[in-house]
């Protein structure tokens, strides 16, 4: 990776445990509910439909530029934004650069 990508995937670390430490308990409980998911059983099926609101896929094909069917998913905060911003430098920066811009815990 070269510089740019190692400050991109640090301002996308820092936005996200921005977004994290900002987030209400309703917030994380439907991210747990939804990372048990993975190798998980019924009950965790049935706590992430209550916790996550469903998305109208009918409505969003119909009027695929309509914010207010994903207002629900990106919370209008300065977190938010944060990730936004972070995120569209990332596809940006690849796209330029053909670069691969790694963040989880294995991008050092």
């Amino acid at each position: 990776m070269c510089n740019e990508c190692l400050t991109i995937a640090s301002d996308i670390r820092n936005a996200f445990v921005e977004a994290w430490l900002s987030s209400d308990e309703a917030s994380k409980d439907a991210w747990f509910a939804i990372r048990n998911l993975l190798g998980g059983n019924e009950e965790d099926v049935l706590r992430a439909e209550e916790l996550v609101p469903k998305f109208d896929m009918a409505r969003s094909a119909s009027f695929p530029h309509d914010q207010r069917q994903t207002d629900h998913l990106v919370a209008d905060t300065k977190s938010s934004a944060s990730v936004r911003r972070a995120l569209s430098a990332k596809f940006t920066h690849e796209a330029r650069t053909g670069h691969k811009v790694g963040w989880g815990r294995s991008a050092t």
